[in-house]
């Protein structure tokens, strides 16, 4: 069970970071995007709470668009941002034993999905008309932002 103080130190991090990510969706969602895009893909990848998520457009899941609306090579992040859920932790608190911290960085993960789409709501994401999937690398599925729905992957491409 992940104790109430380090769900507030969690919540800190988010709190923290909440200004920055809403402003950079907003971006995003101004950003000339090339035309044949259809998914944007949110990959987070990390562990022991320490997480980045790079924003990437594709046409398929198998098929990365790394050029702008312009023409100009961006390669595969539009925007990233990344996160440290134990910055306000004490280590000897997250690494008690090995349980305690996947515990610990499970729950900031779970966490996070939500809080991303609450940054993608501010933002305007609701309107936004690509769809837009937040998956953990090399994972099966996705949680999809504009329903705060998961869904595999598959998902995304057929709709």
């Amino acid at each position: 069970m992940v104790p109430e103080t380090v769900k507030a130190n969690i919540e800190r991090v988010l709190v923290e970071n909440k200004e920055e990510v809403v402003k950079k969706l907003k971006n995003l969602f101004e950003y000339p995007l090339h035309p044949d895009t259809r998914i944007l893909l949110f990959e987070v990848q990390g562990d022991s709470g320490i997480f980045g998520i790079q924003i990437s457009q594709f046409k398929y899941l198998d098929e990365e668009i790394q050029y702008n609306a312009k023409g100009e090579f961006i390669g595969s992040a539009i925007v990233d941002f990344g996160f440290d859920f134990f910055e306000y932790i004490p280590r000897y608190v997250y690494k008690q034993d090995i349980d305690t911290e996947i515990e610990f960085s499970k729950y900031a993960e779970e966490r996070m999905y939500e809080w991303l789409a609450d940054c993608f709501e501010e933002a305007g994401g609701k309107k936004f008309p690509i769809k837009c999937c937040v998956h953990f690398h090399d994972t099966g599925e996705g949680f999809d932002l504009h329903d705060r729905q998961w869904k595999d992957l598959e998902d995304f491409e057929n709709h």
